[in-house]
């Protein structure tokens, strides 16, 4: 387990909760979880399901944080316009990219190699 920044900004901004002291509690759990074999097996224990639609509502919160920060971008200059294009274009057409050209971007470790099922 690992906390992510984008996690404790969807926790700060969905919850209007910026406390250090509640981060550091949970800092201190997930610590205790890696280093506790008990505490770990418990919470490993979360079924996939569970744990996927955790995933699911936690990006889809942090994306939509993402997209209303639009509301106080200049759409009317081409240059933002340009990066909002290019950074939606390489989202959604990387990712088939990637799909069909398996050895294009070679890292030379096996470990990093994107394989394809």
């Amino acid at each position: 387990m690992q906390v992510q920044r984008d996690t404790c900004i969807l926790c700060m901004y969905d919850w209007q909760m910026a406390s250090r002291r509640t981060f550091l509690c949970a800092g201190f759990i997930i610590m205790l979880a890696g280093v506790m074999g008990k505490l770990g097996a418990v919470l490993s224990c979360i079924p996939a399901p569970v744990l996927g639609g955790i995933n699911i509502v936690g990006f889809g919160m942090i994306t939509s944080l993402g997209i209303s920060y639009l509301e106080f971008v200049d759409l009317q200059s081409s240059r933002n316009l340009l990066v909002l294009a290019v950074s939606f274009s390489a989202g959604i057409a990387l990712p088939a990219w990637v799909n069909n050209n398996p050895g294009a971007i070679d890292t030379g470790h096996s470990l990093l190699y994107w394989h394809t099922s």
